[in-house]
This record gives structure tokens, sequence and C-alpha cells, in this order.
């Protein structure tokens, strides 16, 4: 079985995941994550009312992955107006507990409409899902001149923060990223248009993450374009944030093929600072064949969640 096989959203998500042993590559990386002036348990500010505690969540979260099933299948059409107008390019989902809100990110850079999220609402349940309501996007804050590629979103209620990631733009100088947020005032049942986010800065990833030189160059190294971070998750006690890369980094090899698979790097950030730990994570070879373009065959880490116990799904 493969390691994670990246599924097709026309806007539906299929959980599949079948699970493989890790390899550990590297050790103390050495890198401290901050927000701003300070560590980012700090720097978070406490929990939200009504927040779960992060000592009980551990409690809670799944201990394995058990037996997946597809829950059901949604299409979203982009409308003439109102919130949906902009729709489209859902490259990342998470829930909030707390206010019952679901929300979506898009991987739009900018071209139809600012980088936002928007939040939704829907049901879910063992017998499946109910109608999804969405309502007005919120921006995303940016660094200056920045056209970022949003790819996943993840969130820690008992710190009443959000992480979402960007895979960039290295052509222009602008390298992977993680960003922490928090909504500037308390949400309602409904999210107001115009809800603001409040940035809490962005993580200090290891520099394997932006490399250096260019691809196709002897010693370029760093991740592909559009292939870089591509999955997010807190773990249970949200004491640490695990990243993963969709691709192997330019010194890792060549991307998997029909011949071969790959692998790919994870890394696991403490929260408040200390040593991240990398591992590699290996995906299996293509399985069929693919044509150039939109209809390419593919393999590779598109998201990723956080059980008990330190395992990944």
């Amino acid at each position: 079985m493969g390691a994670a096989t990246r599924t097709s959203c026309a806007w539906t998500c299929r959980v599949a995941a079948p699970r493989r042993a890790w390899r550990a590559v590297a050790g103390a990386l050495g890198w401290m994550a901050a927000v701003a002036a300070g560590p980012i348990a700090w720097a978070a500010g406490g929990p939200m009312p009504g927040a779960p505690s992060c000592e009980s969540a551990d409690v809670r979260a799944p201990k394995a992955a058990g037996k997946v099933s597809l829950l059901g299948v949604a299409t979203l059409h982009r409308s003439a107006d109102g919130p949906m107008r902009d729709l489209g390019g859902i490259s990342g989902v998470d829930f909030d507990p707390v206010h019952g809100i679901w929300w979506l990110l898009s991987d739009d850079r900018g071209d139809r409409a600012a980088p936002r999220a928007y939040a939704a609402r829907w049901t879910v349940s063992a017998d499946g899902w109910g109608p999804i309501q969405v309502g007005e996007p919120v921006a995303l804050p940016l660094f200056d001149a920045e056209i970022p590629d949003p790819e996943a979103l993840r969130h820690a209620p008992c710190l009443n923060l959000w992480a979402w990631a960007s895979e960039g733009m290295p052509s222009r100088g602008q390298f992977p990223s993680v960003r922490l947020l928090r909504w500037a005032e308390p949400l309602e049942k409904e999210v107001a248009a115009g809800t603001r986010a409040r940035p809490l800065g962005a993580l200090s990833l290891p520099a394997w993450i932006e490399g250096a030189g260019v691809a196709g160059t002897e010693g370029a190294s760093g991740p592909r374009a559009n292939r870089s971070i591509e999955g997010l998750a807190f773990t249970p006690q949200a004491d640490a944030l695990w990243v993963a890369m969709e691709s192997p980094l330019l010194q890792d090899g060549p991307e998997p093929d029909a011949q071969r698979g790959a692998l790919l790097r994870f890394a696991r950030v403490p929260l408040a600072g200390g040593p991240t730990l990398a591992w590699t994570y290996e995906v299996d070879p293509v399985r069929r064949q693919g044509v150039a373009g939109r209809l390419r065959a593919d393999i590779g880490v598109s998201e990723i969640l956080a059980l008990s116990g330190g395992d990944l799904l």
C-alpha cells in the first residue's frame, strides 16, 4: 500500500490514507519556533472561552486510524453575487468546535480576490452530511508585496490559534512559510462581512525549506515550485505543529514515477521553542500513466491529521 495518495477534489475530498513506518533522518535542527518577540505558546494569549483544555485534548483524539469510509460528496458552484461569487480552489479545511464553523482555505493567489478563507456550516454524522452554507470570506494577512499560495489550514482550539501555510513563489524570492493568526473580534453564530484576521507572526522554518540555487542547476536545493508545504497538523496537546512536504526536495532526489517512489520530509515543530525533529516519509511509485498538464499522474502528501500517541494519518 502507498504511504499517502493524493485525492482529487471537485470540491470533494475523500479520506484515504494507508500508513507506513517512517525513517528518522535528522535529529535536532536547533531552530526555535517564534512569533514576533516570543515563543508561540506565550504569544497565543490563552484559550478562548469554551475551548477545550490542551491537557485534555489528547484524551479525545483518535487513538488509531481505524476504518475510514466516504461520508459524502459535495460540489459547490460560484454564484453571480454573494459570498460564493469568487469561491474556488479550496485547498484546506478545518473545524472550529467552539463556534461550530468549518473554515475553507482558498489557494487563489489573488487572481479573483484577495487571498482568503471562508466560514461554512454543515452537519456531519455517521449517516453523512447536510447542506453546506458558505459565509463571507475573510482576507488573510500577508507580507508586503507577497504573492501567496495557500495550501493548508489548521486550528488549535485550546490556544485560540490558527496556522496556515503558503508555498510561496521561490522564483521571486518568496519561500514557503507558515503563519499564525486568530480572528480580531469574537465570532458570533454568523461570521459577518469584514471580519478580520489578526496576524501573530510566522514560524521560523528550517533552512532546508528555503534551499539555495535554481532548480535544474548543479547543487540546487530546497523545494520544487508549487510542491512544498502541503499539510499541517497540531499535535493533540497543541504543543507542536507538524509540517509536511508534498514532494521531495531537490537534494532528496527525483519525484516519484511509475518505476520508483520517493522520500518526502516531515518536521515536528515545538511551539514553545526547542529542537525540531525531521523525518522522511516514503511514498509509492505512481500507479498509472498520465499525460502532461492537468491530466498528469501524481502521488504525494496532500494533507495530514495527528492522532493520539504521536501517529499521523
